[in-house]
């Protein structure tokens, strides 16, 4: 049986942003070629939606906090003895991240865009210790964390369409392994049973430890106060890393209508789809030995 750590999340973004030039209400109306009404933007959350014009500068912060809550088989939830029943001395029971971005964006041109994300992470998973675990940690629940700089992204992005208030643009990103994928912390380790200071899972790692490719399709369509959006998104792993696995492959779609009731208000309300393939090899220095049989499901390919 295979399970997954996955769960309805959170998920808060805060955006500011500034242009190098000083005449920003010019800016804010003219950004987007295809006549933007004032105020009509794409959600927070969406990145790499417009080119600017030529020699723009613009500087971003989003702040994003995630709230995940228990286990998964396939889309059913299950419960911590529902894991332990499959011979695993540890399962998660809720993980937490906080995530800082810092982004640069820079329009070579009317029609291409570059951008450079940088990220820094704080991640928090809360343990279960299996109650038939010999000894007196078994039934007891321990934390993990994790912090420091995440994986860089450069961006450029291209405006493949912009004619009758409907705009295609076409983009292609690199994720730079500069993340830690070395990070430790107090598991359950055997023989005897103890909390020890070990190599974590993949899912508490900072980064992919992979070049990865991220290419990207942007569509929207504007109606005099109305936009009507959607972003397709890729990531493409390389490799394996010096800890011999990869994360999966991704892909993303993002669906989105925006209305603009005022000059300095925008209201959206989105759909988004996300799908996660398998990870592949053997998280070298991760326990997968206990004295029930399996470790955490954490540490095995088939649960991510």
């Amino acid at each position: 049986m295979h399970f997954s750590f996955k769960s309805t999340a959170a998920i808060l973004a805060i955006t500011t942003s500034g242009f190098a030039q000083s005449d920003i209400a010019t800016i804010s109306q003219d950004h987007h070629h295809h006549h933007l009404p004032i105020g009509l933007q794409s959600p927070m959350s969406i990145m790499g939606d417009h080119i600017h014009q030529d020699g723009d500068w613009m500087l971003s912060y989003r702040y994003m906090f995630m709230d995940m809550d228990g286990m998964r088989q396939g889309t059913h939830r299950v419960s911590s003895a529902d894991v332990f029943a499959n011979r695993f001395a540890v399962t998660p029971e809720r993980m937490t991240m906080d995530m800082h971005m810092v982004g640069i964006m820079y329009s070579a041109s009317e029609k291409f865009t570059l951008m450079a994300m940088f990220q820094y992470k704080n991640l928090s998973m809360d343990h279960r210790i299996n109650p038939a675990v010999p000894g007196a940690l078994g039934g007891t629940r321990f934390t993990t964390e994790t912090e420091g700089v995440g994986d860089t992204v450069l961006t450029g992005v291209y405006k493949l369409y912009d004619q009758n208030c409907l705009q295609v643009l076409g983009g292609l990103g690199l994720s730079l392994p500069t993340a830690s994928i070395s990070e430790k912390d107090g598991i359950l380790t055997v023989p005897p049973p103890a909390i020890s200071v070990r190599q974590l899972p993949a899912a508490m790692q900072l980064g992919s430890g992979t070049f990865d490719f991220l290419p990207m399709l942007t569509v929207t369509k504007n109606y005099d106060q109305f936009m009507l959006g959607a972003q397709a998104r890729g990531t493409i792993r390389t490799g394996r890393n010096h800890h011999d696995y990869r994360f999966g492959n991704a892909f993303d779609l993002d669906t989105w209508c925006a209305w603009a009731p005022a000059r300095w208000c925008s209201l959206t309300a989105g759909l988004g789809y996300h799908y996660d393939g398998q990870l592949r090899g053997r998280q070298s220095g991760v326990a997968t030995a206990s004295p029930i049989g399996n470790s955490v499901p954490t540490a095995y390919g088939e649960n991510y």
